[in-house]
């Protein structure tokens, strides 16, 4: 019975320990520089939202968080970089919807994103817009569909790289028309935006952030949006299902996460720290303006819904027999 008593206490002095400790790290972190690490070039998506939370996110710390783009692979070579990193809150991932859509289109990732990452919070879902160079004779989805199958995969279309979300909304668009058109990959959307402005590119599903200002200026064209509703920054497109192409739907959404075993307190600050960014007036302004709608939430909820869209795109992957190209 002595020896249950001592055994109990010594329980009971490692739990307030450890209460103690993590109380400790919640209280001290962040103590240094924090590392953002996108998995894009810079001028896409995931970087331009990513380069909006950095800031907001450093004045809420206290400490400076330092954007690193590491682009390739759709995004796998940051995450990985990202799971490999010591989990103490000082590197974190700026990440896509590519997040879900790697582990389906490569088949031999050194890790498994929900096992080895630990989900922080969204920071916003986007919409893609179909946009085409000024020079492409096609006005419309259906036009382009038209062309598309009297030029058999002579059409091409740019992406943010292999596995990116802009990669498997077009494979999704041919999937649901039939049509054959060659991918380009690129190492970020910025990078393809600017091989559809110079015509190296017949269109692209560009992320509504990169895209908008060249449609507004009449760069390029816009022929639908890949949301299942307009996009209030640009409502004079149509939806890619009022265009013609029935039920269609995807769109970017980003993120952030930290290495897993990255402590929760840590977790928690961090979470805190995203949330307050997103919900400031002067960001969600600056969204708007880039057709991002904000989103944020706890750990446990971005946990669940990345679940979803990894199952989602591994039904599409399989469906259309798509491979990293």
């Amino acid at each position: 019975m002595t020896k249950l008593i001592f055994s109990g206490a010594r329980l009971m002095v490692a739990a307030i320990l450890i209460s103690a400790c993590a109380g400790a790290v919640a209280e001290v972190y962040p103590t240094k520089p924090i590392r953002m690490v996108v998995g894009f070039s810079t001028g896409g998506g995931p970087d331009i939202v990513g380069r909006l939370i950095a800031p907001k996110m450093a004045e809420i710390l206290g400490q400076q968080v330092v954007v690193d783009n590491r682009p390739g692979a759709g995004g796998s070579i940051a995450e990985e970089i990202v799971v490999k990193s010591a989990p103490d809150g000082y590197t974190i991932l700026a990440c896509s919807n590519s997040l879900s859509i790697n582990p389906s289109l490569y088949k031999n990732l050194p890790y498994v994103p929900l096992r080895d990452l630990a989900p922080v919070s969204l920071t916003g879902i986007s919409g893609q817009m179909l946009v085409v160079a000024r020079a492409l004779q096609a006005r419309s989805i259906e036009e382009v569909i038209a062309l598309a199958k009297s030029k058999p995969g002579q059409l091409t279309y740019g992406s943010s790289g292999n596995g990116s979300g802009s990669h498997l909304s077009g494979e999704l668009f041919k999937v649901m028309t039939g049509v054959q058109i060659t991918h380009v990959p690129y190492k970020g959307g910025g990078q393809g935006v600017v091989a559809l402005l110079s015509g190296d590119v017949s269109m692209m599903f560009a992320a509504a952030a990169p895209a908008l200002p060249f449609v507004n200026s009449g760069r390029m064209k816009a022929l639908a949006v890949t949301t299942a509703k307009r996009m209030a920054a640009a409502p004079d497109v149509p939806t890619m299902d009022e265009a013609g192409v029935k039920g269609y739907e995807s769109f970017p959404w980003y993120g952030v996460l930290a290495p897993a075993g990255t402590p929760k307190p840590v977790i928690d600050r961090l979470n805190a720290a995203v949330i307050a960014a997103v919900k400031s007036p002067e960001l969600k302004d600056r969204y708007a303006t880039l057709g991002v709608e904000p989103a944020s939430g706890t750990p446990a909820e971005f946990r669940r819904f990345a679940e979803v869209e990894l199952k989602k795109w591994a039904q599409v992957v399989r469906q259309g027999a798509l491979r990293a190209d």
